[in-house]
């Protein structure tokens, strides 16, 4: 079964107001329908019915990632960049760290180990 993984940090969103979805995905791993994520707690894992990958001409990894489950519900992990993540994330991420540029942000989340 063929793997993709993606060695970059996302914002995701779902399209299930009742279910809850940590704002960060870390290293999204698609294998099959399957796909699996780091975030800042224990991780995600859904078996999806559909799996659509965005990525530009010139992109090493996708700007997008587009889930549909099972039930219709809709998640999409958008590549997560300063502005997004002034504008929709640091509210919610304890310390409300900053960071300087988008490289800064992405280095901390992939360097950082959580639910250790």
């Amino acid at each position: 079964m063929d793997s993709q993984a993606f060695e970059q940090v996302y914002y995701a969103q779902t399209s299930n107001a009742d279910h809850p979805l940590n704002l960060i995905a870390i290293r999204p791993k698609i294998t099959g329908t399957v796909i699996e994520w780091e975030d800042t707690s224990w991780g995600t894992r859904f078996e999806a019915q559909a799996i659509k990958v965005e990525k530009g001409e010139n992109d090493v990894f996708p700007n997008k990632i587009i889930v549909t489950l099972k039930d219709g519900e809709t998640i999409t992990l958008t590549k997560l960049v300063l502005e997004n993540y002034n504008k929709n994330v640091r509210h919610w991420v304890a310390g409300k760290i900053s960071f300087q540029s988008d490289e800064e942000l992405q280095k901390y989340y992939l360097k950082t180990i959580f639910g250790m």
